[in-house]
Order: structure tokens, then C-alpha cells, then sequence
């Protein structure tokens, strides 16, 4: 799975605020770049975490995280908000 997926997929994990999930779902669909949510003031403290997260589960391959963020793919790749 490539870096921004993943990236997406720990956005939509890291809290319960509908406007980041929807961001992660967002970027997982290619509509928004991470870069791009970066950017929005509201954003920058997830993305940053977000890319924290991901460092560390790219050491960690047994975490627990990666079958829920594959299960967010699965369920969401292709999902467009109206």
C-alpha cells in the first residue's frame, strides 16, 4: 500500500471529528493531497501526527494499525462525499 493511503487511513483513526475523517477520505481518493490538507491550519496538527504515526508503523510491522487501515481503504477507496 503506498505512503498516502496509509497516511489517509491514520488520519481518519487518529479522532472522531467528521471533518478530518472526511479529509482522509479525501486524500485516499486522490481529490486532496496531503500536502494540500497540510496546509489548512485546521489540518497541520493531524497531518504532522499522522506522518509521526506512520514512521513508527513502518518499524512496527505487527501494530495492530495495519488491519485498520487496510479495513479503511477497503471501505472507503472510491467513496466520493457529496
Amino acid at each position: 500500500m503506498d505512503r498516502t493511503s496509509y497516511i489517509a487511513g491514520i488520519l481518519y483513526y487518529l479522532t472522531n471529528d467528521v471533518q478530518v475523517q472526511e479529509v482522509a477520505i479525501d486524500i485516499l481518493n486522490g481529490e486532496l493531497t496531503v500536502k494540500e490538507a497540510g496546509a489548512r491550519l485546521t489540518m497541520q496538527p493531524y497531518v504532522m501526527l499522522a506522518k509521526k504515526r506512520l514512521k513508527e508503523l513502518e518499524k512496527n510491522t505487527t501494530d495492530n494499525q495495519h488491519v485498520d487501515i487496510i479495513q479503511f481503504v477497503e471501505n472507503n477507496l472510491y467513496s466520493y462525499q457529496s
